[in-house]
């Protein structure tokens, strides 16, 4: 990509900083390439670390950049479309519209006729190289339009193309997931500390079994369950903590944990 192409964000919190901060990591893009914007100053302390160019006016950005992110609230795309449509060019643009609950549709609705868009749900892993991606490709969207956003999120993240109606299902795995993963790694931690093991070393030692399985499954294609019982030998330590981990029902916690991140994504979105 050259430093010619110009990369819009509206909005500037975590999602945004995600995505700017690892793909300048990662060397996808320059600061002097960007332009974010949020309602005020104060909303810009953070992104600012970047070195990137900040505004308070969407319209500014519209005008700068040919991928624009719509990095905001749900509830918020309607009245950003309606400030800035008259700016958007079918040509020039590809909007790419990070709000969760809101389809594609409805997305595409608020702007000109034939504005090409993809939907993305973005993870906060993002931000060091770890992340993941849920993109759907708009009805006016091309092939090399999804190659363009892949492109930004090379080394960011792995990109997972769904259709539009799974991507509250695949959000609730790669979105919402690091946060029960989160939860997952704060328990296995708190037992190593309950074990007499340092709080500190405790978490890296539980995030390194977090990545290395994740690993494991993915250099190898096994499916997970392979990977536990190549763990889990007779009357063995391993297959005596699983043994603690059905008899409380984590599998099931956690697939319920999924329904319900869909659930309250269907809620959430427009009627």
């Amino acid at each position: 990509m050259t430093e010619t192409f110009k990369v819009g964000f509206i909005g500037s919190g975590n999602i945004a900083q995600a995505i700017i901060g690892g793909a300048i990591k990662a060397g996808n893009l320059q600061p002097s390439q960007i332009k974010t914007s949020a309602p005020s100053d104060r909303n810009f302390s953070k992104i600012q670390e970047f070195k990137v160019a900040t505004t308070n006016d969407n319209c500014e950005v519209a005008e700068f950049s040919q991928v624009l992110f719509l990095a905001c609230k749900p509830y918020q795309i309607e009245g950003v479309a309606n400030q800035i449509k008259s700016k958007i060019s079918t040509e020039k643009h590809l909007v790419v519209s990070c709000a969760a609950s809101l389809p594609m549709e409805s997305c595409e609705s608020y702007f000109p006729a034939g504005t090409r868009m993809i939907r993305i749900i973005p993870n906060m892993a993002c931000s060091v190289g770890q992340g993941g991606v849920v993109l759907v490709q708009g009805s006016h969207a091309t092939r090399e339009d999804v190659e363009t956003v892949k492109s930004i999120f090379t080394g960011v993240g792995e990109c997972f193309e769904v259709p539009d109606r799974l991507i509250e299902p695949a959000s609730g795995i790669l979105g919402c997931g690091i946060a029960m993963m989160s939860v997952v790694l704060e328990g296995l931690s708190d037992g190593g500390v309950m074990m007499g093991i340092s709080r500190q070393d405790a978490i890296q030692m539980a995030a390194q079994s977090l990545i290395g399985a994740g690993a494991i499954v993915k250099e190898t294609g096994k499916h997970p369950g392979q990977v536990k019982d190549s763990c889990c030998s007779p009357n063995g330590t391993s297959i005596k903590g699983v043994h603690e981990l059905e008899r409380g029902g984590v599998r099931a916690s956690l697939m319920n944990a999924v329904e319900a991140t869909v659930k309250r994504a269907e809620e959430l979105s427009p009627k």
